[in-house]
């Protein structure tokens, strides 16, 4: 399983060209005002410093109204500190447990290119740890309209292209990944105050699931519960996040033979390996999926 957050898996936005010399892509430059917008070469960046001339405008004055804002306001820096570390600190649940089944990966009706997933949480900003200042509520997803419109007006202008480069350069994506937009709407339980924070390129393998394509995957019906689940205790590693979502979208005999078949092309490892799925379920904090998931793994352990 390949995890490509934005951070990662960076496009030209001029040519889609996918950047970055370590996924074997062009040398990536940005733009040296902003620092957000990127390109695979000069010849794009000029083309596009037309449309990109507003964007880039508010971008510069988007960050330096949070700099003056973190000063004359320790409390709103301290909070905008949580919600952007905490959406980073979930990517692996965002991208394994919700943007499959919310947006339907691998399925005819697939909607991560015409649809924004908002992910609503409950802030507490007393709690003594991150992710226990952040409780999951609900989900929802709606247009690219929808999603930008609780954004601030410096931000809506900074991704005004947002719609329709996402649509235009949907025929360039490299078919091997999904790339969703997710908007994280953090309410302050005290409050009441809303911070939404977006994230405009989260990808992920959409055929490469572990042991089931995406194709192949049934969808999770309950993957709110599975996500939120995953959330309420410690981060749980990537592996043990797979088996939770694998055994939480499968029947229990169908989950078990595709872990067979995945292992079964690696016969010297898999002993190891079962040892290891059989160590990471244990950590799972879900009764029902736990249970599941060592009965069939600890089950393949006694086959020959």
């Amino acid at each position: 399983m390949v995890i490509v957050t934005r951070n990662s898996l960076v496009e030209c936005n001029v040519c889609a060209k996918k950047l970055g010399v370590e996924f074997g892509g062009a040398p990536l430059l940005k733009c040296s005002k902003c620092l957000e917008a990127t390109y695979c070469g000069r010849d794009c960046q000029v083309a596009n410093w037309p449309s990109h001339r507003k964007a880039c405008a508010a971008a510069v004055k988007t960050a330096a109204m949070r700099e003056e804002r973190a000063l004359a306001r320790p409390d709103l820096g301290a909070t905008e500190h949580d919600v952007k570390f905490f959406a980073d600190d979930i990517t692996s649940e965002v991208t394994l447990l919700a943007m499959r089944s919310a947006f339907k990966i691998g399925e005819k009706d697939q909607c991560s290119t015409s649809r924004v997933l908002r992910l609503w949480f409950d802030y507490d900003a007393g709690a003594p740890h991150l992710r226990a200042r952040f409780t999951f509520a609900r989900s929802e997803l709606v247009s690219f309209e929808e999603g930008l419109s609780h954004l601030s007006p410096a931000t809506n202008a900074q991704h005004a292209g947002l719609v329709a480069s996402t649509r235009l350069t949907r025929a360039h994506k490299e078919p091997d990944y999904a790339m969703g937009t997710i908007v994280f709407m953090m309410v302050n339980k005290k409050t009441g105050r809303c911070w939404p924070y977006m994230e405009t390129q989260m990808c992920v393998r959409n055929s490469a699931w572990e042991f089931l394509s995406a194709q192949e995957m049934s969808l999770n019906p309950n993957w709110e519960r599975t996500f939120a689940v995953a959330l309420s205790h410690p981060e749980l590693p990537g592996p043990a996040l797979l088996i939770l979502e694998l055994f939480s979208s499968e029947a229990e005999e169908r989950a078990k033979e595709a872990v067979w078949r995945g292992l079964s092309m690696m016969p010297s490892s898999r002993p190891r390996m079962l040892r290891e799925m059989v160590k990471f379920s244990g950590l799972i904090a879900e009764p029902d999926i736990k249970e599941k998931a060592l009965r069939a793994l600890k089950e393949l352990q006694t086959r020959k």
